[in-house]
């Protein structure tokens, strides 16, 4: 389920689940300061895992075994790839707006060194064409 992102809440209805299936919940908290409630809106992820394979009944033994123990090795090692992949998701979000952010600061920055750079070369020339009518010497005929 994915909601789009006006919404505020929603429903969503699980189906087809077996029965000794696994899921995992990755909650994520994007606090903005421009609500005025101290509001601050939680996104999550949830991830179901299927049961990892068994052996066919007649197989046992120590291959058997082995084999049991590989797959649920595999089998975690993809749970914790998965649960990586969202925390992942959730720093490449929060670069992200990070970025847009810093990018705005640094073009206001920008635009008013500029602004004071107009003011500081006007008021130099200013006082130059100031101090050059002080000193100079009028002549009367």
């Amino acid at each position: 389920y994915e909601a789009p992102t006006s919404a505020l809440d929603g429903d969503f209805e699980l189906e087809n689940l077996k029965g000794n299936s696994r899921f995992s919940i990755c909650f994520q908290s994007n606090v903005e300061g421009t609500d005025e409630d101290d509001a601050f809106s939680v996104g999550f992820n949830i991830r179901f895992h299927d049961p990892p394979r068994t052996l066919e009944d007649g197989e046992s033994g120590p291959d058997g075994e082995r084999a049991s123990k590989l797959v649920e090795k595999a089998a975690k090692i993809h749970q914790d790839w998965d649960t990586l992949q969202d925390h992942f998701d959730f720093l490449r979000n929060r670069e992200a707006m990070h970025q847009e952010m810093n990018d705005e600061i640094l073009s206001r920055l920008a635009k008013w060194t500029y602004i004071e750079a107009f003011l500081v070369v006007g008021m130099a020339m200013g006082q130059v064409m100031y101090w050059k009518k002080f000193f100079e010497k009028r002549r009367y005929l």
